[in-house]
């Protein structure tokens, strides 16, 4: 791993997290043990990741999935087509979408939420398919609009 900066150890830790979510999708696990798996064995011992991932980070929105399971759920389902339900959305959508919600819900984040929703984009343009990040753009958006979140600088 080499020397990182506090931006690259941010986009680092909310890769993790997406990963992380796409495992609590595919198995059942406490928050204890989800936790223990990221800072044990993800971050300690697994050295796939280019730079030193923010391990606060990655607490803080694990810690706000598992906080606000039901707002997400709701968002998530929010963000499907009438007559459609969770189990039609790839599991790979779905962990961003998870991870991107828990952090904007965080109160105490410094990261300005378009900030947040492009880092998400970037993400989804690694792990989706041609357009399909587009979704993302759109449900993170209205997501934060919906939170009353400050999307545009002030002049």
């Amino acid at each position: 791993m080499g020397k990182s900066s506090r931006f690259e150890r941010a986009r680092c830790a909310r890769i993790v997290c997406v990963q992380t979510m796409y495992q609590i999708l595919m198995r059942a696990q406490t928050q204890t043990a989800v936790m223990r798996d990221i800072l044990e064995f993800r971050i300690k011992q697994y050295q796939d990741y280019e730079y030193m991932a923010d391990t606060k980070l990655i607490t803080h929105i694990i810690n706000g999935y598992f906080d606000n399971t039901d707002t997400v759920q709701s968002f998530m389902t929010s963000c499907l087509q009438e007559g459609w339900t969770l189990d039609k959305m790839d599991r790979v959508t779905q962990a961003i979408l998870m991870s991107a919600a828990s952090e904007l819900l965080l109160p105490e984040s410094a990261t300005p939420p378009p900030v947040i929703i492009s880092e998400y984009i970037d993400i989804a343009k690694g792990f989706l398919n041609g357009n399909d990040y587009l979704f993302i753009n759109k449900s993170l958006d209205a997501f934060a609009h919906g939170l009353g979140k400050k999307m545009k600088k002030s002049v």
